[in-house]
């Protein structure tokens, strides 16, 4: 077993707010503190009615960084959560708005995600989405923090769907402080993904973490790592092999309406599973990288 000293001084690891959709900032902290993780992935919408300076004292005594942090409107089209404004010019707008509320939290980097094509068209679509992603970079760099372009499967109309389509718009924005945030769930099996972590490591601004089930049921029925069929531990490995030493951020997202839902556990309970999961991954990743295990196993 790896001691969790070691453990967390080469992997770091953070837990998105998400992960505890019922609790508080407050207690977040205190959740988080408590855990193996010395990182949080703010939501904005959990911040709200308190002061930034007490929020991010309150990071600070309790030794945590700011990681892969969300905007109260986080997608530059519309996204199943939050359709409206339905104009992408009145939603960056909203998210130039949070990006200058979080810079002083000093992140590693504020997530943006496409959301929806309108009625599929992509390719009308793409100049819009450019245009766009460059007012919110551009900002960014302003207040000195960064952009993290998550790509996202299967629920925006086709485009910013995979590593490959983020690199694409990431090259055609051609601002330095736009750069990409894989979720394993949502790339875990594109093709030859392994080979584009090692071609483009240094795109890579965070990692988010959780597993897929199979057979999955909905978009947000996820499971903690290493309890899907993703091979999270692969992925680790690869990048790990590749020189990535960013940050590895716990996102489940596990409806209520599911009799087996992760977030009816109690928060400690929780915590203290993803803490098991993920040092067991780390281990199997570390064992990979190392040759000690062949990178073709699970």
């Amino acid at each position: 077993m790896t001691d969790d000293r070691n453990l967390t001084a080469t992997a770091r690891y953070s837990i998105s707010e998400l992960t505890l959709p019922d609790t508080s900032f407050r207690e977040d902290v205190d959740l988080i503190s408590g855990s193996l993780a010395t990182g949080i992935g703010l939501w904005e919408e959990k911040l709200a009615g308190l002061d930034a300076a007490d929020a991010i004292s309150m990071l600070a005594g309790a030794g945590l960084t700011a990681t892969l942090c969300f905007p109260r409107t986080w997608s530059i089209f519309p996204n199943a959560r939050m359709m409206i404004p339905a104009d992408p010019e009145q939603r960056v707008v909203l998210i130039c708005e949070s990006v200058s509320r979080l810079a002083p939290f000093h992140p590693v980097g504020i997530v943006v995600t496409p959301g929806t094509a309108p009625d599929g068209a992509v390719e009308e679509a793409r100049d819009v989405m450019i245009r766009n992603l460059r007012t919110v970079a551009r900002h960014a760099a302003d207040l000195g923090t960064t952009i993290a372009l998550e790509p996202i499967r299967q629920m925006n109309g086709g485009f910013i769907s995979s590593f490959a389509d983020a690199l694409r718009y990431r090259d055609e924005v051609g601002e330095p402080s736009l750069q990409i945030m894989l979720d394993v769930w949502h790339i875990w099996d594109e093709p030859s993904i392994g080979s584009l972590i090692q071609a483009n490591v240094d795109a890579l601004v965070g990692v988010q973490l959780n597993d897929w089930r199979e057979p999955t049921r909905r978009s947000d029925d996820r499971v903690l790592p290493g309890d899907g069929v993703a091979g999270v531990a692969k992925l680790l490995a690869a990048l790990v092999n590749s020189g990535y030493q960013g940050w590895y951020d716990l996102e489940i997202m596990s409806a209520l309406e599911l009799p087996d839902s992760l977030w009816r556990l109690p928060p400690r309970e929780l915590l203290s599973r993803a803490d098991e999961r993920f040092r067991h991954v780390w281990e199997q990743a570390q064992a990979m990288a190392s040759g000690r295990t062949a990178l073709s196993d699970r």
